[in-house]
């Protein structure tokens, strides 16, 4: 009776053990899951945060480009303003030496 007590102490031991390394494997192949599944989210918010910069540097890039064509724009601007002073200008001149030509004759 005792020794068949001891038996099947000894056999549950056994399972305990059998059931605890089933659980370690379980939670290490878990771990080794979650850590596989981590590396791939960090990688995934790495490329993004690398796109997100590139398309910062591309805005970034554009709206320069655009306060140049603004700024060239406002130069030609200006430039036609004296071109269009000086159009004038001369206009005044021929009348001004057209009177004075008529008058002289």
């Amino acid at each position: 009776h005792a020794s068949l007590s001891a038996s099947y102490q000894a056999t549950i031991a056994r399972l305990k053990q059998q059931i605890a390394a089933v659980n370690d494997g379980d939670k290490k192949a878990l771990l080794m899951s979650l850590k596989t599944e981590k590396e791939a989210v960090k990688s995934a918010l790495d490329a993004s945060s690398e796109a997100i910069e590139s398309l910062r540097t591309r805005i970034t890039e554009i709206q320069s480009g655009k306060t140049k064509a603004e700024e060239k724009q406002v130069e030609v601007e200006s430039r036609l303003k004296v071109a269009l002073h000086a159009k004038t200008e001369l206009e005044n001149s021929m009348d001004a030496l057209r009177k004075s030509l008529a008058t002289s004759q």
